[in-house]
């Protein structure tokens, strides 16, 4: 017959029994008058001088027993020959498979013979307490609900250890208040330590689920409970805080903490655990747009000396504040210590390059780009670098940039660029013969006139081409947003209006404004609602608002490319949080998602392969390295296979 499982209320009822705290045995109604007490373990504990266990045993044996007294002699040298000394020895050093060996030996010698009830029981229950200690460190949850549901004594407020394990497997199996209630039970409880008090909280909200863990502390702030009196709930409230912000900048919650919780973690302001409070304060300011504070807290972290994290976010915010000089000066020396700069250094010089503003560029800034398009058969890179060789006069290097963006399937503007760069290299009848080539691909490149060369202008987001915002689209296209905003003043409002003010924005680099904007244009025509909807998707993955920029795409449908655009940056930013969040297994979740729809650049598959080799996967870490590595030997991909060589021979992580 299979035994039933103890319901959680009655295991609760025997962790109060234990302490006291409820009505006894006896009173249950299971009367133990007349049965004699099994003193032996409480003079083994006596004969060992273990004050504490004595003390524990007293207890147990008052509960279980309501008119017995313990002994006076307890202490007495010789008041009692214990005849099982050897085995209470055995069972006290944790020797429990040689003790149940002698325990059978003496039975084989002595069939009369028995062991006290006493020690049988506790032998049992020590080795459900292995088993369940066991099961959880192995994260079988499920093993440790049966194992204290079959062995209720297991639950004891003396054993806080063991309650700990059970609450957070009670939580894992989704009884979150059963949870609740055991992590209830010693923060109650006035014989519990503060500082055992402290910790069990602390489990408490690592372990329960946000709302639960949240509410929790509601009731620690509030001191609904006498016994809360004593529990220190800053470094709580920190703890929930931290898993907030952290989940809010991976995505997974769509609210932002309460405002005590961050106060809360404002206060945290020691140089220890990597700085953690304050890493995760300034990308949380950089999510919310303030980038002043950001590019302060992050500047506060490098006081203290180098870390990779804070100084990719201090190049991020600079980049936000339209500082770019200062940004591609900070990443382009460090770029060298970690992919993400790399990936940023390479990003502001491209926007230099498109941009043609007033920074200055080296050789080498000049060579590394080059490198990371030519590895990466970039043609957006390759466009970039022909025209800023064009608007700098250099046309062999121009034409051949072109050619390259064509080899890697550029269209009629790489073409158009080619057939220019030939016409001032060569003569205008050589680029006609070469115009006619390429006619047969690009019908549009046949109304070229080769005449002098024009003005250079990149490709614009732009659609608008109504006269009375021609002049400000002009401006645009000419390359200056700043005075396309001065155009647009005193052009009458419209949606046709707030569309072109917002790529302006764009352009600026002032997302937020550029998402409003944008969304005042959702209510234009369907053209310019999609173009409008698009750009907001744009200016809101710009400051971190991921979701939003995928739900707000959504409103509008998009062609297939644009969706293709914004679930790629989407997700590559995911990952990107979720990596500094140390969430190693989100960030490949949502790698392999990304690379579902488009191909891996190589900053994204530096991060795979980190993420990989954090999760457990040292070969295929190395693998991906190795790639990389043979494509563009850099000192980051050279470091990242000595570590995972040092991994692979036992140097670890």
């Amino acid at each position: 017959m299979q035994m039933r499982p103890l319901s959680r209320s009655l295991l609760t009822a025997v962790v109060l029994m234990t302490v006291g705290l409820f009505p006894s045995v006896q009173s249950m109604g299971n009367t133990r008058t007349g049965f004699p007490v099994d003193e032996s373990a409480l003079r083994y504990y006596a004969s060992q001088n273990n004050r504490e266990r004595v003390d524990a045993e007293i207890r147990r044996l008052k509960t279980l027993h309501p008119g017995w007294n313990p002994p006076q002699n307890l202490y007495k040298a010789g008041s009692w020959i214990n005849p099982e000394k050897d085995l209470w020895e055995l069972f006290a050093s944790d020797q429990l498979g040689d003790l149940r060996a002698e325990i059978e030996r003496r039975r084989q010698s002595d069939p009369h013979w028995r062991p006290s009830t006493d020690l049988l029981n506790k032998l049992a229950l020590k080795e459900a307490r292995a088993r369940l200690v066991d099961a959880s460190e192995g994260d079988r949850d499920g093993e440790v609900v049966r194992l204290v549901e079959s062995h209720p004594l297991l639950l004891n407020i003396e054993d806080l250890d063991v309650l700990w394990r059970v609450a957070k497997a009670y939580s894992e199996t989704g009884a979150v208040a059963d949870a609740v209630d055991l992590y209830l039970l010693p923060m109650r409880n006035g014989s519990v330590s503060q500082e055992l008090k402290r910790a069990t909280a602390q489990k408490a909200v690592a372990t329960l689920p946000l709302e639960e863990a949240t509410q929790l502390l509601r009731k620690l702030r509030e001191r609904e409970d006498s016994g809360f009196s004593d529990v220190d709930i800053v470094p709580i409230a920190r703890q929930i805080a931290r898993r907030w912000i952290a989940g809010y900048l991976d995505g997974n919650f769509a609210e932002t903490p309460p405002e005590y919780l961050v106060e809360a973690l404002e206060g945290d302001r020691t140089p220890n655990e990597d700085f953690v409070s304050e890493r995760l304060l300034a990308w949380y300011d950089r999510s919310q747009g303030r980038h002043v504070g950001a590019l302060k807290r992050f500047d506060e972290v490098l006081a203290f000396g180098p870390h990779a994290d804070a100084a990719f976010g201090r190049i991020l915010s600079l980049e936000s504040l339209n500082r770019y000089s200062d940004a591609l000066a900070a990443a382009r020396q460090l770029k060298v210590t970690s992919s993400h700069i790399q990936a940023a250094f390479v990003r502001l010089t491209s926007h230099a390059l498109l941009k043609n503003e007033n920074v200055s560029l080296t050789a080498e800034d000049l060579g590394v780009f080059a490198h990371n398009v030519r590895s990466l058969k970039d043609t957006n890179g390759a466009l970039i670098l022909a025209w800023y060789a064009y608007r700098h006069n250099q046309m062999e290097a121009a034409a051949g940039w072109f050619s390259t963006a064509l080899g890697w399937g550029g269209g009629s503007k790489a073409a158009e660029g080619h057939i220019w760069s030939v016409a001032k290299l060569t003569s205008i009848k050589e680029a006609a013969k070469l115009q006619a080539v390429y006619a047969q691909r690009f019908p549009e490149v046949a109304a070229i006139r080769l005449k002098p060369a024009p003005t250079v202008v990149l490709k614009s987001k732009g659609t608008l081409r109504k006269p009375s915002l021609s002049s400000a689209y002009a401006a645009r296209k000419r390359g200056n947003p700043q005075a396309c905003l001065s155009k647009l003043a005193s052009a009458p409002a419209s949606s046709e209006r707030a569309l072109l003010k917002g790529w302006c924005l764009l352009d600026l680099n002032r997302p937020e404004e550029a998402a409003r904007s944008f969304g005042n244009a959702l209510g234009g025509r369907e053209k310019v609602a999609r173009d409008a909807a698009y750009g907001r998707s744009l200016a809101l993955l710009r400051v971190g608002r991921t979701f939003d920029a995928i739900e707000g795409a959504q409103d509008v449908p998009q062609p297939t490319v644009r969706r293709h655009e914004l679930a790629s940056a989407a997700l590559a930013q995911t990952a990107t949080t979720a990596f500094h969040s140390q969430n190693y297994q989100a960030a490949l979740s949502a790698l392999d998602k990304r690379r579902a729809i488009t191909r891996e650049p190589r900053d994204l598959m530096l991060l795979r392969g980190w993420a990989l080799y954090y999760t457990g996967h040292p070969q295929k870490a190395a693998a991906i390295f190795s790639t990389l590595d043979q494509q563009l030997s850099t000192r980051e991909t050279r470091s990242a296979l000595e570590q995972t060589k040092r991994y692979r021979t036992g140097g670890g992580r």
